[in-house]
């Protein structure tokens, strides 16, 4: 997968996918312009909005999570965890945020943070997200169930960060791909698995 027309994305761990006609709708109808939510506006405690939440996005990458959502009317997250790069998207003011997610974890966190003993990240997300975001949207199930919910073209914005295994992100990839009006991102590209 390549980056935003082929550059390197901002975050630089991340990675996109932007049409020339994704492209050129998002500079005739934004330009630079953003919805004017300040970083440091007192949405998040310091550092980069979600900073304070345990995940593996860097400051720099929620930074541009942040700003890119200030761009936009409505994204899809998949893979929550317990709520850092949702945070970042919350904060932005972006209206719709949906965050999609069943909690279960993913092959690689299943053993290394006990979910085989019934623990789930889901009451720090729902504590850092849902309790404090009226622009969250909770889509607690899995990603394919939660894809039959949109339509085509139905999202500006679709941020992948769910499975990190080959072909679950490819299958994430191919299934909301169709939705996203204008843009397809995602993280830990170079995750080896």
């Amino acid at each position: 997968l390549s980056s935003p027309l082929g550059q390197p994305t901002p975050a630089g761990a991340g990675w996109g996918l932007l049409t020339a006609q994704g492209a050129a709708a998002h500079r005739k109808r934004f330009g630079r312009r953003t919805r004017g939510v300040r970083a440091g506006s007192g949405s998040e405690p310091t550092g980069a909005p979600g900073s304070h939440i345990q995940g593996w996005m860097t400051p720099e990458e929620l930074r541009w999570l942040h700003e890119t959502g200030k761009t936009m009317d409505s994204i899809v997250e998949i893979g929550s965890w317990k709520g850092r790069s949702t945070f970042a998207l919350c904060s932005s003011g972006c209206p719709r945020v949906y965050a999609v997610d069943h909690f279960q974890g993913s092959s690689e966190h299943q053993r290394e943070f006990g979910f085989e003993h019934g623990w789930s990240p889901f009451p720090e997300f729902q504590h850092n997200i849902v309790e404090r975001f009226s622009n969250a949207i909770l889509k607690r199930m899995a990603s394919a169930d939660a894809a039959k919910d949109f339509e085509d073209a139905s999202v500006d914005m679709v941020f992948i960060d769910g499975a990190h295994e080959y072909e679950l992100a490819l299958q994430d990839l191919a299934i909301w791909a169709p939705t996203a009006r204008r843009f397809v991102s995602g993280h830990d590209r170079q995750y080896e698995s």
